[in-house]
């Protein structure tokens, strides 16, 4: 990360409302990363209490890691942008919530779908145009630099998904493919045109 451009953000060109949402957008990214985190912790509990593959885990583990990088870089080009903006949460609701009573094998194939699957590979195309776009060499060097891991971080789920499928039931099937669904029309209204 010292490699990045550090120091160089000419905030003097813009007008003080580009600096407070630039703020704002950096600062969700930071929380979003941790959550990130987060999940994949619990990722890489319930693939350890299902009996994943041990390299799936320990990718899973890496991605924990990865994302914890993740929110140091944001953090450090949110405190150039001139501080976090105020963010409401609870830390003990970070963690993505399972369906109650599912098997261990469930529970890490419902975390896989709404994090993996869903989250992370929709965040690859966002951060990408969010880098073409950036005018800031620092942002888009950030940016950059976070897409490196949000490809293995989004295929990790379609990895876990294809090891588990034999031991899915139909319904359990059906249920991941509504979760997956659910996930998608959250992030909808992000790719709507107003």
């Amino acid at each position: 990360s010292d490699d990045l451009p550090w120091g160089t953000l000419a905030l003097a060109q813009h007008s003080p409302e580009y600096g407070i949402e630039a703020r704002r957008i950096w600062s969700n990214g930071v929380f979003t990363e941790y959550a990130s985190a987060a999940a994949f912790s619990a990722l890489t509990t319930a693939m350890l209490q299902c009996g994943a593959p041990v390299d799936l885990v320990a990718m899973s583990a890496d991605i924990v890691v990865d994302e914890l990088f993740h929110v140091e870089l944001s953090s450090r080009l949110t405190m150039e942008l001139g501080g976090a903006m105020p963010l409401e949460f609870d830390l003990a609701k970070i963690a993505p919530i399972t369906t109650p009573g599912v098997r261990p094998l469930m529970r890490a194939a419902e975390i896989a779908v709404v994090t993996s699957c869903v989250s992370e590979s929709l965040s690859v195309p966002a951060m990408a145009r969010s880098k073409l776009l950036a005018g800031e060499p620092l942002v888009r060097a950030v940016l950059e630099r976070l897409l490196i891991d949000e490809g293995p971080h989004a295929r990790l789920g379609f990895w876990f998904l294809d090891w588990a499928s034999d031991e899915l039931t139909e319904e359990e099937r059906a249920q991941l493919a509504r979760m997956c669904v659910e996930t998608i029309g959250v992030y909808a209204p992000l790719w709507q045109e107003d």
